[in-house]
């Protein structure tokens, strides 16, 4: 009998001294995960690729570094615009550096903390910085960049599977990727 009113004088006094708490939200507030898993705000990724390259005359390797910088909206679309140098060596002797310029758009599926799949795309122009046998009319020539991208997040490191395509004056360049990258920012 001493335990049951015990009990009961326990539930009563904590329930009076609660209540004025649960009135204004506290508990509600302390019970709920306060720091969402994603949230909007600024991130930019890092990323080093490997590429094979078919030409239409030669076959080509190449090393990229890339960054990209943009916002993440709403946890899972993320926009932005990049930056970075393609250092290629051709089968029959053939260097090149090149800086391509992007955009890029970014969809993340799921809410787990470690790992996150997702789909990009990126789109822009490629400025040759040094090539051999690729001037025409003492100038050389800008070309597009597309590249669709398939990978997965593991908290902040990902890692993708690309198809790089660069009309690069003329000659079509492209090739499977993949890539190790880094995350910045949420």
């Amino acid at each position: 009998m001493k335990r049951i009113l015990t009990l009961l004088f326990v539930l009563i006094f904590g329930t009076a001294a609660l209540s004025p708490l649960a009135a204004q939200g506290y508990i509600e507030k302390y019970l709920q995960d306060e720091k969402p898993i994603y949230t909007s705000g600024y991130r930019s990724y890092l990323d080093i690729k490997g590429t094979f390259d078919e030409f239409d005359t030669s076959s080509n390797a190449s090393l990229h570094l890339i960054t990209s910088h943009g916002y993440l909206h709403r946890e899972w679309l993320y926009a932005g615009g990049g930056t970075g140098m393609i250092w290629g060596i051709g089968g029959k002797g053939y260097n090149e550096l090149a800086v391509p310029v992007f955009g890029e758009l970014r969809a993340l599926f799921g809410r787990n903390r470690l790992v996150r799949p997702y789909f990009g795309f990126r789109f822009g122009v490629v400025f040759e910085v040094m090539a051999q046998s690729r001037y025409r009319n003492g100038k050389i020539e800008n070309s597009g960049y597309l590249e669709p991208i398939i990978g997965v997040e593991f908290g902040r490191y990902h890692a993708s599977i690309s198809y790089v395509n660069q009309n690069i004056l003329a000659q079509t360049s492209d090739g499977v990727t993949i890539s190790l990258g880094f995350r910045f920012g949420r």
